[in-house]
Formats: C-alpha cells, sequence, structure tokens
C-alpha cells in the first residue's frame, strides 16, 4: 500500500501487521525498554491500538491509542486522524489545540484518541504535526478477512460485545449459536478515560479472583470515573467477588464502590442448590466430598441493596442493583476458581449473568435479520426514516421518477427523430432540436424540484429526557435530521436546556453524526458506493460537543445524535407503595416545568395512564385501578371469535412502516418489556441505553409522558453558535425513574 498524501511531506511509510504485533508485545512485557529506542531523526509513528483487543463497533465511540516516538530534539504537536462517518464521508479527530503532544528524543509517548467510525477501518492514516516542522504520517492496514492476528475489525452495529477484565469466565454460547464478541484483558491498562470510550460494551465483567487485575486502578484515576459515568449513563457492570473479596471490597479499594452493600465476612459455601435451580440444571456443581475442607469463597454483604436473584439459605449469592440509568450485578463468588471451574455448566451460568434472557422470550444470540422492504433492521432506523419525513418536502414516488426518464428518452430519440426528418424534413435541425429539448428538460426538472423539495432549511427533531428521581441525575438524548436545499457546510452544535437552574452551568454534550445499522444501500455496512461524493473531512471540535464543517448536498439530509447529562433538584415528587399484587397505591407531585400528555404509569407488569399531568398537579394511584402493562405496550384490541360469538383481546402487529414519532419512541423505550423483535420484528441493539424496560425488575416505576407545550424545548442546534434558522418539527418525552417502598 502506497501512502497517501502530499508527495512533499516526510512520512513513516506502511506497517504491517508484524511491525504493529512487534509493538503491542514490546509495550506489555517492556514499557520501559520501548521508552528508550533507538531515536531516528525525525518523529515516528510507530504503532495504534483500537478499541478492546483490536474490536470496535461502526457507529460508536472507540479509544484509538497512538504511539509516537520522538526524534533527535524534543517536540510539540498533535495528532490527527481521519475515519469515515456512516454516510462515509470523511471526519478528522486530534488532539486538543491547548495542550499538545510532548515528545522526548527517543522515548516512546502514547496518546489516546476517541473516534466514531461509520465504516471498516481496513487502513488507518495517522499524522503527527509538529509546530515548527513538517508533518509526518504512517498508515496502517489490517487483514481483509477476519483473522486472529488482524490488527482491527469492525462488529456489527447490533451485535453484542461482552469485555471481561481479568481471568477468562467460561463465558460461551450454545452450540450452531451466531456468536456474539467476547474480549478478556487480563488487567485495566486498557480500560477507557472517558465514559463514552465504552459506547460499544454492553456488559462489561470484573473478575477479581486476582488481585493483580485490578492494582493499577486507582481512586483519583480517570478509568474509575469514566467507568462510574458510563454506569450512571446505562451501562451495565457484572463483579464477581470471591476469594480476593477483602481486597477487592476494603474500603481503600476503587472497586468497593461498586458493590451493593459493605463486606461482612467471606465464608466457604458447600452446597450450589441455588446457583444450580438458577441456571435450570441437573448437572450438580461438582464440590468436594465432605471429609476435605474445600469449597466455593464467598463474600457476604451486610444487607445488599438491590434485588437478590440467588440466594442459598441467608447468603446471598447474586445481587442485581440499580446504579443511575445502568445497573450492577454483584456476583459473590468467583468464576474461574473450584468447583465453579469445574463445573460443565458454568459456561451457562456466565452466559445467565452476563446476557440473562426475560422469561417467555426467545434467546436471541445474534443481530437481527435484515429488513429489506422497509430498508432498516433497528428501531432506530425507524426513527431516522420517520425523521426524514419533513412538512413541505414532498417525496416523488420512484414510478413517476421512472415514467420520466423513459419519456425523456423516448422525446431525445424517436420522437426527436420523428420530427426532424418527417416534420421539418432536415436532420441537420437535430443540432437545434436534442440541446433544446435538453435545456427544456433540464429547467423542467430543476423547476419539479425546488416545487417538491423547495428553498427551505429543515429540521426534525427528538428529545428525550431521563430522570433518575432518586438521585437527581438527569441524561439527555436527542435525534435530529436535517434537510439541505442547498449544498453547504455547517458548523453544528447542541445546546441543551439547564435543567437545573439558570445558575448552574449548561451541559457539555457529546454530539455527532448519526450511522444507519444493517446491510442496506444507505446503511454503514452497505455496499460500497464508489468515490466519495466529498472529499475534505469535516472536523470533530476537541471537546466532541461540536462539528466543523459537516457537509450536506443539495436537497439532502444527514442525521445526528447528542448526548448529555446533568442534575436536577425535583422532577417527579412520589410516594409510591407496592401492594401485595405488585400493584402500586399512592401519589405523584409534577415539578416539572412543562406539561405532559398520554402519560403512562409502569411498574411490574401493570400500567396506569392519564391524559394530562400539569406542573404542580397531583395524582393519585387508586387501587383496582391498573391496566396489564403488555395490553398497553402492544395495543391490545377486542376480536369477535366467529366460532362462539366471544369476544378475545389479540395484539395489534407492529407498524414497521409507521413515521409516527410517539408510536416508535413507545417501543424503544420500552423494547423487551413490549415483546422486543417477537413483536417489532426489528432489532434494538444500536442504541439500547434507551430501552429501560431492566428497571422494571429492579423495583422501580417508569413514569413517562410527552411534552404538551409545543415552545418548550429540551435542547437547541445550533448552526456557528446561534438557534439553526430553519422550519422545524418537534417532539420531547420525559421518562422519570421512581423509587418504590416494598410491601409492608
Amino acid at each position: 500500500m502506497t501512502n497517501s498524501g502530499d508527495p512533499t511531506r516526510r512520512t513513516c511509510g506502511r506497517w504491517s501487521i508484524g511491525a504493529v504485533a512487534a509493538w503491542l508485545a514490546l509495550s506489555l512485557v517492556g514499557g520501559a525498554t520501548a521508552a528508550v529506542a533507538e531515536s531516528t531523526g525525525e518523529p515516528e509513528i510507530v504503532g495504534v491500538r483500537i478499541g478492546f483487543d483490536g474490536r470496535y463497533k461502526l457507529g460508536h465511540w472507540t479509544a484509538l491509542e497512538i504511539a509516537v516516538r520522538g526524534g533527535e530534539r524534543p517536540a510539540l504537536g498533535y495528532l490527527s486522524v481521519v475515519v469515515p462517518d456512516g454516510d462515509d464521508t470523511p471526519s478528522l479527530f486530534a488532539t486538543a489545540a491547548n495542550r499538545p503532544l510532548q515528545l522526548v528524543p527517543g522515548q516512546t509517548t502514547r496518546s489516546t484518541l476517541y473516534v466514531k467510525p461509520g465504516r471498516d477501518l481496513d487502513e488507518l492514516t495517522v499524522r503527527f504535526t509538529p509546530l515548527d516542522g513538517e508533518p509526518v504520517e504512517a498508515t496502517f492496514e489490517s487483514n481483509s478477512s477476519r483473522q486472529p492476528d488482524k490488527l482491527a475489525w469492525a462488529l456489527d452495529p447490533r451485535q453484542k460485545l461482552y469485555v471481561v477484565v481479568g481471568p477468562p469466565i467460561g463465558l460461551s454460547w450454545p452450540l450452531g449459536a451466531k456468536l456474539d464478541e467476547q474480549v478478556v484483558l487480563r488487567d485495566t491498562s486498557q480500560l477507557p478515560t472517558r465514559w463514552y470510550g465504552y459506547d460499544a460494551v454492553d456488559v462489561l465483567v470484573f473478575s477479581t479472583s486476582q488481585a493483580e487485575t485490578f492494582r493499577l486502578l486507582r481512586e483519583d484515576s480517570a478509568q474509575l470515573s469514566a467507568l462510574e459515568e458510563w454506569l450512571k449513563m446505562g451501562g451495565r457492570l457484572v463483579l464477581a467477588v470471591g476469594a480476593e473479596a477483602r481486597s477487592a471490597l476494603d474500603a481503600a479499594s476503587p472497586l468497593a464502590r461498586f458493590a451493593p452493600g459493605k463486606l461482612a465476612d467471606v465464608e466457604t459455601l458447600k452446597r450450589g442448590d441455588a446457583l444450580e435451580r438458577f441456571v435450570g440444571a441437573k448437572q450438580r456443581i461438582p464440590f468436594a466430598g465432605r471429609g476435605d475442607n474445600q469449597g466455593l469463597l464467598v463474600a457476604r454483604l451486610e444487607h445488599p441493596l438491590g434485588v437478590v436473584l440467588v440466594e442459598e439459605g441467608d447468603l446471598p449469592l447474586v445481587v442485581r442493583t440499580p446504579r443511575g440509568f445502568g445497573e450492577i450485578t454483584f456476583v459473590a463468588f468467583d468464576l474461574d476458581r473450584k468447583p465453579i471451574a469445574d463445573w460443565k455448566l458454568r459456561g451457562d451460568l456466565a452466559r445467565q449473568l452476563v446476557a440473562p434472557q426475560p422469561k417467555g422470550s426467545p434467546a436471541t444470540t445474534g443481530p437481527a435479520n435484515s429488513f429489506p422492504v422497509v430498508g432498516y433492521n433497528d428501531l432506530s432506523g425507524q426513527l431516522q426514516t420517520a425523521l426524514d419525513q419533513f412538512r413541505g418536502v414532498r417525496i416523488v414516488p420512484f414510478w413517476v421518477v421512472g415514467s420520466l426518464i423513459f419519456g425523456y428518452i423516448l422525446l431525445v430519440g424517436p420522437i426527436d427523430y420523428l420530427v426532424v426528418r418527417r416534420v421539418f424534413k432536415r436532420m441537420e435541425l437535430t443540432w437545434i432540436t436534442f440541446p433544446a429539448i435538453v435545456l427544456i428538460v433540464s429547467v423542467g426538472a430543476y423547476a419539479a424540484a425546488r416545487w417538491t423539495k423547495g428553498s427551505q432549511l429543515r429540521l426534525n427533531q427528538v428529545d428525550l429526557v431521563d430522570v433518575d428521581a432518586a438521585s437527581g441525575l438527569v441524561r439527555g438524548t436527542s435525534w435530529s435530521n436535517i434537510f439541505s436545499p442547498v449544498a453547504a457546510s455547517y458548523d453544528l452544535s447542541l445546546q441543551p436546556a439547564r435543567l437545573g437552574g439558570e445558575q448552574e452551568p449548561a451541559p457539555q454534550p457529546l454530539f455527532s453524526w448519526l450511522g444507519q445499522p444493517g446491510t442496506a444501500w444507505n446503511a454503514m455496512q452497505g455496499p460500497t458506493r464508489g468515490p466519495r461524493l466529498f472529499s475534505r473531512p469535516y472536523r470533530f471540535a476537541d471537546r466532541l460537543d461540536t462539528l466543523l464543517g459537516v457537509p450536506i448536498d443539495v436537497w439532502s439530509t444527514k442525521a445526528f445524535i447528542g448526548r448529555w447529562n446533568d442534575r436536577r433538584p425535583a422532577s417527579i415528587e412520589a410516594s409510591l407503595q407496592a401492594t401485595d399484587r405488585s400493584a402500586l397505591e399512592g401519589t405523584l407531585v409534577s415539578r416539572l416545568p412543562c406539561p405532559l400528555k398520554d402519560v403512562l404509569l409502569a411498574y411490574d407488569r401493570w400500567a396506569y395512564q392519564w391524559e394530562r399531568f400539569e406542573p404542580g398537579q397531583t395524582l393519585t394511584i387508586e387501587p383496582r385501578n391498573e391496566r396489564d402493562l403488555q395490553t398497553v405496550l402492544k395495543s391490545f384490541h377486542a376480536v369477535k371469535n366467529k366460532q362462539n360469538d366471544t369476544f378475545v383481546y389479540q395484539a395489534q402487529p407492529y407498524d414497521q412502516f409507521s413515521h409516527d414519532i410517539p408510536y416508535i419512541v413507545r417501543p424503544m423505550m420500552f423494547y423487551r418489556e413490549a415483546g422486543g423483535q417477537a413483536y417489532t420484528h426489528l432489532s434494538n441493539d444500536y442504541q439500547p441505553f434507551v430501552d429501560a424496560s431492566d428497571h422494571l425488575t429492579l423495583r422501580q416505576a417508569i413514569l413517562v409522558g410527552q411534552v404538551a407545550d409545543e415552545n418548550y424545548r429540551v435542547s437547541q442546534l445550533q448552526r456557528s453558535g446561534q438557534p439553526l434558522a430553519a422550519a422545524q418539527d418537534y417532539w420531547a418525552f420525559y421518562r422519570v425513574l421512581l423509587p418504590v417502598k416494598a410491601e409492608e
């Protein structure tokens, strides 16, 4: 492969897989040796490491670690890399302008950029631009086929990624199932320092049976802060603590904050009936004989918070607890030590802990099938398609376009021939009639396009605000599609409202493009489209909150997503009590600044509904006033049985062609509870954090409502720092997690 770019630049050349592997081995076994490597004349880019052990997901943020070896003299400069977005448009990421990379002669310095690839990175070109010298760059390429020694490969956006930190836990899939991806990291050195570095991770597992696994993690480290923020934003952590519980959960240990209670003691368990029932296993755990002192070392917690899934006597073995919008599954034993390590069904146990399947739902071990009829295979794709329907922009049916093309061919071909030959009887006039026809048709096509597409910039936007009432944590998600009437470049950013009050600083969003999962022509895994429409890259700002110079073609659209978090003192004041039927009693008081409509309160398997919820209004939950939640989510309706003249309730089939925003957003918010893929025939794996179904199993109630005031905005899309001047359609939803007191 030849290096790209200006031939006057100094380049480092191409790096083979062997060279990259050598650098990785060097970094693992001899960091100090790499730091004093022999210097070349100029700085040299000597290696890259992307994602988790080379795995990354298309359409998700991932870490890109770059190693640069200093030259003969100290240097300051900037690293940059260009990766394609979901539309195959190049986008540029670079080190912050106020934090240049400092190189020491002969030493290797590592720096991490966070990038969002929308296409498979078969090759990656990294550039170092010194402040007082010529740029240098190196291109790294990976194998075209998926091989164990491949530098990196992209996962399907809907494929599950499980990252295990520490010894392997035996996670496996049934024979013949399409495997999700599992990565095992021996220590915490590769963990991200930003919460969005976990964007591609579905579940992170901490296996603490070996103390060196978490020894490098520090209380004040950026890695620990990133992990905690990711959890609060909707991440899932499985923490397995057994033999090393005293050191892992000591007050000075950074992992202690993730335990759902204080460590009381480490006990030896000699039976595993509860675990065997949990897995549904007929194979017994191979405990040692009665005369042997060996058993299963278990960490006993004092008054654990959350839901105890498995309990042997009075000893909790598996506990699930919410953490903001995410959750922690605490496992009080090691999965890699005897007797669990010798159990033939350890893989089933690990899979049940990491990827549990709700009762009555079909197991899914891989991405959903593609649905070429609708053009998308994920609910996020249906939402994007709905946001692409702009008022005032008419969609011309394909048969009309095809008919016009056929008519144009007839006009410039046989019709023109017959006219000049039989009417004018002068064939040379075709030099006049032919360009005249082309000109008239072109002007007509342009006029028709302006009539159907319009000349106004347009914006469709959806905001979802999640509030954890117990902690005041707020999580915001914004989806927006822009229709551009001209070919132009845009400087775009997202400005969330100060939900905590005007005196509080505005939250900093994470703002980027939004891709389409799947293999359709416009999807991230779709076919190669040939030469790029735009060759010049647009740039992500240093804080990843602004896109600079995003190109959008004439009469075209582009999709964006913003995510942010904040705090607010109050949203919904709830006094809720669970009854003996797992229903609710109590009151709700709205402290929101806006009225809500189509309000739904979900708890366990029950639902409560109201048409409006005004600011300051009190709602009283009456006994026996609940409805079945599945009936509400699936829009059950009465159907007459012709055989016996009785009525039965059937679920309304989900409409994959619908462009109704509230209709699409609701199953995204309650995907599992609504029946998942069996109901929608679409996956919800590209943005699984939107689904809050798991919180219903954590003894929390969920209130959802659509903002009824059209003038109330949760966030504002901006162009060059000013509100985007565009014709807009806007939808906003609030979703509040509410604590519920257990039945007394």
